[in-house]
């Protein structure tokens, strides 16, 4: 009796069991991993451009934290910018530093957070 079908049409009385719940997570972990690499890929887009050994690393810091706070804001439709004339001509080293200098402190910022919630938002917005 073990290998017997269950009784069809189903008893009066009987609900389907409930669908399962969506999964949000997977958005916010695309972002989480999306902005480092796209912080990376400005540093190294910037080190590409490079071939003097003039540059203000100030500058360079100031428009590659532009440039970040842009792709990050564009989300998914963010296109390859280009690297910023002030940062042509500093050493790869540099360009790694400043890299690394812009995306810790944009997540150490206010503005992370406001674009995390906002993401957070849109990822559990019902369809």
């Amino acid at each position: 009796m073990s290998h017997m079908p269950p009784p069809y049409p189903p008893q009066p009385g009987w609900a389907p069991p409930p669908p399962p719940p969506r999964r949000r997570w997977p958005r916010v972990l695309a972002w989480v991993v999306a902005l480092p690499v796209l912080g990376v890929g400005i540093g190294w887009g910037a080190v590409l451009v490079t071939q003097d050994d003039e540059g203000d690393p100030a500058a360079c810091k100031r428009a590659l934290a532009v440039n970040y706070r842009d792709a990050v804001r564009a989300g998914d439709g963010a296109k390859q910018m280009p690297a910023p004339p002030s940062c042509k001509g500093l050493s790869e080293a540099t360009l790694k530093r400043i890299t690394g200098e812009v995306i810790s402190e944009y997540l150490d910022s206010p503005e992370a957070v406001e674009d995390l919630e906002r993401s957070m938002e849109s990822a559990t917005a019902e369809p």
